[in-house]
C-alpha cells in the first residue's frame, strides 16, 4: 500500500468513528460493508463518489480527506466555502476522462481540489460551473501531461 493510501485510509477511519456502527456508515455512504472496510484498512483506493458522500455526510473538506491538508471541518461562511458535492464530482469525472486512467491518482487529486476551490469561489450557477469546469480541465491536462513527461 502506498504512504498516500495508507494516509487516506486513516483520515477515513477517523471519520468513519462519527457513525454509531460500520453498518449504519455503509448504509447511509451508500457502500458495502466490504468495500467500507478496504478503504478504511487502505486495502482498496475509494473513488471520487465515496470521498465526495463522506466529506458532504461528515462535514470534512474534501482536500482534508484526501490529502490531509487544510482545516478538517468546513465551516458556514455565510454560503462560501460550503461543500458542492456534484460540482466537485464533476470536474473528477470530467479530468479523468481528460487525462486517462494511467496516471498518478493523488497528483490528479490535488490538481482536482486546487480547481475545485477557485470554481467553488468565483461561479455562481451550475452554468458558470460548466465553462468554468472546461476551462480548469484543459489546465489539469496539460499539468498531468508535464507530470507524467518529466
Amino acid at each position: 500500500m502506498s504512504s498516500a493510501l495508507a494516509a487516506i485510509a486513516a483520515r477515513i477511519d477517523v471519520v468513519l468513528r462519527d457513525w454509531p456502527s460500520e453498518q449504519a456508515a455503509a448504509t447511509e455512504l451508500q457502500v458495502d460493508r466490504g468495500a467500507l472496510r478496504r478503504y478504511r484498512r487502505g486495502a482498496s483506493e475509494p473513488g471520487a463518489t465515496f470521498v465526495a458522500r463522506l466529506g458532504h455526510l461528515s462535514g470534512r473538506q474534501f482536500d482534508w480527506l484526501l490529502l490531509g491538508v487544510g482545516p478538517e471541518r468546513r465551516r458556514d461562511r455565510g454560503g462560501a466555502g460550503i461543500a458542492q458535492p456534484q460540482l466537485l464530482l464533476d470536474l473528477w469525472a470530467a479530468a479523468n476522462a481528460a487525462c486517462g486512467n494511467d496516471i498518478n491518482q493523488v497528483a490528479l487529486a490535488r490538481l482536482v481540489i486546487e480547481s475545485y476551490d477557485r470554481i467553488a469561489s468565483v461561479a455562481r450557477s451550475p452554468v458558470e460551473h460548466a465553462s468554468m469546469i472546461r476551462l480548469e480541465v484543459s489546465h489539469i491536462a496539460e499539468a498531468m501531461s508535464r507530470l507524467s513527461a518529466g
